[in-house]
């Protein structure tokens, strides 16, 4: 469900930054290891991994999986997690594991995976111990043992990883491993349901809805339906989902918040019930009318948008002021777009940085790319390209297609960082394969200049 983001454009001298578009089942979830970006500079990592540093070899491993510094090269990621598993670095252990089992740099080979995720787990890795308990519990490069399957589910649930957490759940549930034992169930889906995790929140609202290893409650498990539901569970019997929705819809009549909100999710989106905005836009008005700040927020979309509702700027805003003195980042970035473009309020630049800021400092990528425009144009705030750069940087690293077009400019112009094309071809390649033009524009650009990263990329 997309949230409604105000957009204006500014001028800038090498072209304009536009501010961002902002039985029951019992369900087991699977995951795959994604890295976190290595922070250091690529060549930094090489010397130390020539000299044997064990930490160096992953980090540059991390940096050739990820292009980061470095042209992405998973053959090279493979040799230096190799390096590395083999001086006993646990997540350089997780990470060769995960390329063995995707057959990603390296040819598929699960007994391989296996292994190094034994190696990471036995050493504490949580994710480690929750890909082991998936090899043991589908007998791949394990012999299949739902024994121990439960007993790594445990080991890394005990340290609150919420996908084994479910698993371990599902064990106690269906007798698999362990005994079976609803209550025990029940506590572990919880715990990964208070997480958020979709799959533990509907097998708990099971539990509530049937009794199982806790006092059947068909209020409590509507809610938890309805919060999975909200999250695009799909592999829920309709029957039950329907049965839900309607027990939901009598907690909304009763004055439940975030069963009326939960209702509006599925009013807008068509789950349980007739698609109907005009009522998505009822049950968000009855819960954002109680304080509920999700609702809020989709209440100031909808004004903004006109979904079910006459268009509204000032109704906006209001809602979403609300929603943003309540911290949710999302309604924060749109009051600075409010604030940026006069929409629902009057024109303030300097409050409109204060929002993004707020949004920004929260990891909201959308508000990151904003402040750091802000930054390199001195609006609201006096100009500091390095501070723009370091804004869009975060945003960069989380995928934003514009942020990091406009990073590879500023590398490539040498505006607020050192000047450096190879570092700038890197950005618009990442920015190039998401879809976004400008960002080939730019490769084109210096590939004209003889850039050999942007000619290559071109003659792919």
């Amino acid at each position: 469900m997309k949230h409604y983001l105000c957009t204006t454009l500014l001028p800038i001298v090498l072209g304009s930054i536009g501010f961002a578009n902002q039985p029951e089942q019992v369900i087991t979830e699977e995951q795959t290891v994604s890295a976190e970006p290595a922070t250091s500079k690529a060549e930094e990592y090489r010397t130390a991994a020539e000299q044997g540093d064990g930490i160096a070899q992953y980090n540059l491993g991390l940096c050739y999986q990820r292009g980061e510094g470095v042209e992405q090269n998973m053959e090279e990621a493979v040799r230096r997690y190799s390096q590395a598993a083999e001086k006993g670095i646990a997540r350089a252990q997780l990470m060769l594991g995960t390329c063995y089992a995707q057959g990603s740099g390296v040819a598929a080979d699960m007994q391989t995976a296996a292994r190094w995720y034994r190696a990471a787990a036995e050493q504490g890795d949580a994710t480690a111990q929750y890909q082991l308990g998936l090899c043991c519990a589908k007998g791949a490069g394990e012999p299949q043992n739902t024994e121990e399957a439960a007993k790594w589910y445990r080991a890394a649930a005990e340290q609150g990883h919420p996908a084994a957490q479910t698993n371990l759940g599902a064990c106690y549930q269906q007798g698999l491993g362990v005994p079976n034992n609803p209550a025990e169930a029940a506590r572990w889906y919880r715990a990964a349901a208070i997480q958020g995790r979709p799959a533990a929140q509907y097998n708990l609202a099971n539990c509530y809805n049937k009794g199982w290893g806790v006092p059947q409650d068909k209020a409590v498990a509507t809610k938890w339906y309805l919060k999975a539901a909200a999250q695009g569970v799909s592999q829920a019997n309709r029957e039950v989902w329907v049965a839900a929705i309607r027990c939901g819809q009598q907690s909304a009549e009763q004055g439940d918040a975030e069963a009326r909100y939960a209702m509006g999710v599925c009013c807008e989106t068509g789950l349980g019930v007739p698609q109907d905005a005009a009522e998505a836009v009822r049950w968000y008005r009855a819960a954002a009318e109680t304080g509920h700040a999700m609702a809020q927020l989709r209440l100031g979309d909808c004004y903004a948008s006109g979904i079910g509702v006459v268009k509204n700027a000032a109704a906006a805003a209001r809602w979403w002021r609300s929603a943003a003195e309540k911290g949710i980042a999302a309604a924060q970035c749109n009051m600075g777009g409010c604030y940026v473009e006069g929409t629902g309020v009057e024109k303030d630049l300097t409050e409109a940085v204060r929002w993004y800021r707020a949004s920004a400092e929260q990891g909201y990528s959308k508000a990151q790319f904003n402040l750091g425009a802000c930054y390199a144009q001195g609006y609201g705030l006096e100009k500091d390209p390095a501070e723009a750069v370091r804004w869009w940087l975060a945003a960069a690293e989380q995928g934003d297609a514009k942020a990091q077009t406009l990073l590879g400019t500023f590398y490539d112009r040498g505006i607020g960082v050192e000047k450096n094309l190879d570092e700038a071809v890197r950005w618009y390649i990442a920015a190039a394969e998401q879809g976004y033009a400008k960002a080939v524009e730019w490769i084109h650009h210096a590939a004209s200049r003889g850039n050999a990263q942007a000619q290559e990329y071109l003659h792919r």
